[in-house]
């Protein structure tokens, strides 16, 4: 998703002149919110998942709870430094899309609401559908695999 709202924007910017805007935060901000928030969210939250998908597969591949703890560690670090990051934000109030990763992901959820309401289309609701169906079966596959 990361990768595929980089490349629709990059087009757009090349493609399109936009209007002046006073900085780059300004034109990303009236133009580009949802992409730029987008590229952000999927890009942390596919790290993330890398990190998890490397904790669960130690643990479950006989590593046990001390594979689990060494990728915990590194997500747990990953974490902090884009807390950091996106704390800092452009380094000016009101230039940032929060406080940590909840507040980034707030804003993007935020953003992907405001945007539902005006247009949602057929393929938005099979992805939404796709993804609720999904994320359940492997939640409950997990559970499972704990559980023996």
């Amino acid at each position: 998703v990361a990768i595929m709202c980089a490349s629709v924007t990059v087009n757009q910017l090349t493609e399109n002149k936009p209007a002046m805007a006073a900085s780059v935060w300004d034109l990303l901000q009236r133009d580009y919110a949802i992409p730029w928030a987008a590229v952000n969210s999927h890009f942390v939250l596919g790290l993330l998942g890398f990190m998890w998908l490397i904790a669960t597969k130690g643990y479950f591949m006989g590593g046990g709870p001390a594979a689990f703890g060494l990728a915990m560690s590194g997500l747990t670090v990953m974490i902090s430094i884009v807390n950091r990051g996106v704390a800092s934000g452009g380094g000016r109030a009101g230039q940032r899309y929060g406080k940590s990763i909840v507040g980034l992901l707030q804003s993007y959820i935020t953003l992907l609401w405001n945007r539902s309401r005006e247009s949602f289309g057929p393929l938005e609701f099979i992805a939404v559908g796709l993804f609720l169906g999904s994320s359940i079966m492997c939640a409950k596959n997990v559970w499972e695999k704990i559980q023996s």
